[in-house]
């Protein structure tokens, strides 16, 4: 796949188009069921991928709340 075409893919998909430029994106997308697949495994990934990293940053804020010194931080707020 070409750069140019993952980099309207990216852009597409992080709402970086302009209005004209979705149509346009979206025009094509709806006579390229290729295309279409591509879009749709990249948006699967960019999820999958923030959501493990929130996972990731939700165990290491539980990890923080866990220590004695943040707790007693806390209660003496």
């Amino acid at each position: 796949m070409k750069e140019e075409t993952l980099n309207k893919i990216d852009r597409y998909l992080r709402g970086e188009m302009t209005e004209r430029e979705k149509n346009a994106f979206e025009n094509i997308l709806a006579g390229d069921d290729a295309l279409r697949q591509r879009v749709e495994l990249m948006k699967d990934i960019i999820d999958a991928v923030e959501t493990r990293a929130m996972k990731e940053h939700l165990v290491a804020l539980d990890v923080v709340r866990s220590q004695p010194v943040y707790l007693e931080n806390m209660i003496n707020r």
